[in-house]
């Protein structure tokens, strides 16, 4: 019979803490300077658009830099940039060349309030967030922050919620921070909230089913698109397919926006989607 050695408490005590567990880094700012070109000819398809973007804008001779550009549904192709000073030389270039040119309406992040009680009205929600957490708010301007209850997700408790939050970039990076939130008569935890447009969906992964069987979970993303580095869930941080979705569906939400950013879609006046 096999004797179990017990070990004391001084043994347990001096034992080297476990490596925390990796965070999901928080996500990188989007270009702030972003304008949507489209062309005068109907007719003209997305790639029509391309193609006169680059036979009008000589981006080397101009010396501007280009972050991204890519196609929308519409004929329509969007071109961000890291300065309005680039986003202004590339808009004036392209008016004289016939292309029609809208800025971008920023979009604010989200963040998401776990559990709370379905009593609480989205007027108690801003309030209780103004009032009883001075442990996040703390000098923070509310005349300049950007705060509403945009909708509410359904919980497993019929008498709960967790409610959705559009609010503004310094706000979000407080909330995100701390963690949690006081909500009338309750500490909830709060979270960052990804985009809708992020499509999860498509990740399938078999990663319980692995792990009940003691083998190395295996991304099913990853394998798809034929990566090495498979040893990972399709959630997890390390995923590079997941990570190249998120960052897309993140690219016009404004983390910490620049001075004299383009304007927000609830510093435009529009109502409140409730």
């Amino acid at each position: 019979m096999d004797i179990v050695k017990r070990r004391t408490y001084s043994q347990v005590a001096a034992t080297t803490p476990a490596a925390p567990a990796k965070k999901t880094p928080l996500p990188q700012r989007g270009s702030a300077h972003t304008i949507i070109v489209t062309s005068e000819e109907t007719a003209d398809t997305a790639d029509h658009v391309i193609e006169k973007i680059r036979r009008a804008v000589d981006a080397r001779k101009m010396e501007v830099c280009v972050d991204r550009l890519r196609k929308t549904k519409d004929q329509k192709v969007v071109i961000s940039c890291p300065t309005e000073k680039d986003i202004k030389r590339m808009s004036g270039q392209l008016k004289e060349k016939g292309l029609k040119i809208k800025e971008a309406t920023r979009k604010l992040p989200l963040v998401v309030i776990r559990d709370v009680l379905k009593e609480n009205t989205d007027e108690d929600i801003v309030n209780s967030l103004k009032r009883q957490n001075k442990h996040a708010t703390a000098d923070l301007d509310w005349g300049s922050a950007e705060v509403r209850v945009k909708f509410r997700r359904r919980a497993r408790n019929d008498r709960e919620c967790h409610p959705v939050l559009e609010v503004s970039p310094e706000l979000w990076r407080r909330l995100v921070d701390v963690g949690y939130v006081y909500v009338g008569l309750q500490r909830r935890p709060v979270w960052d909230q990804s985009p809708p447009r992020t499509v999860y969906a498509m990740f399938r992964s078999q990663v319980c089913e692995k792990r009940q069987n003691g083998e190395v979970p295996t991304c099913i993303n990853c394998t798809r698109d034929g990566l090495n580095d498979t040893a990972h869930g399709a959630f997890s941080s390390e995923c590079s397919v997941r990570n190249k979705w998120d960052a897309i569906a993140r690219a016009r939400v404004s983390y910490a926006p620049p001075a004299n950013a383009a304007p927000t879609r609830m510093s435009e006046g529009r109502s409140p989607i409730l």
